[in-house]
């Protein structure tokens, strides 16, 4: 029997080059797409810092006649001037007296040939011929622009303009979108970890029958309840009111499906040596089931709020008065009162969509492990 040569099993250097090649594609694919993806997020956020005219531009850096517009615009309202009414000669002071005569004279096209006096500096450069004092101004006022002082104005004005609204009680908004996505989690996690708890650590006669019929109800699209649930609503004197928004959101049978097969990968042991110590059903289910299915509660918890601050049509059709209206309706009147001021628009956006990021950003790590667990019975 022959030998297999230990130098025959290394990896050879020509599949190595092809293994890095291929990584190095992937990884390479996957970035173009990300960025793809994340261009509207990153123009919206752009947008809803900066002036209306200078929505449409595509850059994050404004050209140079929009940063001197920017820069005198600063000044002016620091000294308290009209800029439209200001003659040459006074921006051309304002400039001189807030960086200096040497920031005016060093970009002139012959320094020397300017005083270095401040006062008749500025008589000698509006004494140019127009453009050439135009072109000046802007010079002097594009090299004093910064950037972080141009986003942190205009987010300041924007954002303040949305939150502060009179128009749009948006703050109102909010708070009805958080108030009811938060009582319509905690209800859905309670009566889903209830319904899963009975399907998975229960013996009853046609537990499986009765279980498949209910997760049957996750095939029925929505819009087919909607006229029913709104029905319904009616006649128990719900219409237009919290309840009616939380009451119908806070049942699911895809809340109890998940919790189910979380449940079922804790072992029946633990429910067997609670009974033997003389614990009842709800003893098992709030201090042995429940502690040990926080994983899948949590992963329940993010999808039920993350889904319901979201919502939108139930909303529309249930709500009818303004001081009710959530977020997501609240964004169609801001097509009639801003309509035309994109930017105050994309500021709203941004604020509606915050409380998601900020959400996945702080429970990611706990998604990902509950949807792990969650995922293998045994």
């Amino acid at each position: 029997m022959s030998r297999t040569d230990p130098r025959d099993m290394s990896p050879r250097p020509g599949a190595a080059r092809r293994r890095r090649l291929v990584a190095a594609l992937s990884y390479g694919i996957l970035i173009v797409f990300a960025i793809t993806t994340m261009l509207p997020f990153l123009w919206m956020v752009n947008a809803s810092m900066k002036p209306l005219d200078a929505v449409e531009e595509l850059s994050p850096i404004p050209r140079p006649s929009r940063q001197a517009a920017f820069v005198l615009n600063q000044l002016a309202e620091e000294r308290d001037i009209a800029l439209h009414t200001a003659s040459t000669a006074d921006r051309l002071g304002m400039l001189i007296d807030a960086f200096g005569a040497e920031a005016v004279r060093a970009a002139l096209p012959d320094p020397a040939a300017f005083p270095a006096d401040p006062e008749a500096l500025r008589q000698a450069a509006a004494a140019l011929p127009p453009a050439e004092a135009e072109a000046l101004i802007e010079r002097v006022a594009a090299s004093r622009f910064s950037l972080l002082r141009y986003y942190g104005r205009h987010l300041a004005v924007n954002y303040d303009a949305v939150w502060n609204s009179k128009d749009i009680s948006f703050q109102r908004y909010y708070f009805n979108s958080v108030f009811v996505a938060a009582w319509v989690t905690t209800l859905h996690c309670l009566t889903s970890a209830m319904a899963a708890y009975a399907f998975a650590r229960l013996q009853w006669p046609g537990r499986d029958h009765i279980f498949r019929l209910y997760l049957a109800t996750m095939m029925i699209p929505g819009v087919v309840t909607m006229i029913p649930n709104y029905t319904l609503m009616v006649k128990i004197g719900l219409l237009d009111s919290y309840a009616g928004l939380i009451i119908p959101a806070s049942f699911s049978a895809f809340g109890t499906f998940l919790l189910r097969q979380f449940m079922l990968t804790l072992p029946p042991s633990l429910d067997e040596a609670a009974a033997m110590d003389g614990a009842s059903h709800w003893r098992i289910f709030w201090d042995v089931v429940m502690p040990l299915a926080r994983p899948g509660l949590i992963v329940l918890s993010i999808f039920t709020f993350m889904g319901n601050y979201s919502s939108f049509f139930w909303p529309l059709v249930l709500i009818k008065s303004e001081h009710l209206r959530t977020l997501p309706v609240g964004m169609l009147y801001y097509d009639t009162v801003y309509g035309n001021q994109t930017n105050l628009i994309m500021a709203a956006s941004v604020m509606n969509i915050a409380p998601l990021i900020l959400l996945f950003i702080l429970m990611q790590r706990h998604l990902v492990a509950g949807i792990q667990l969650g995922a293998v019975k045994g």
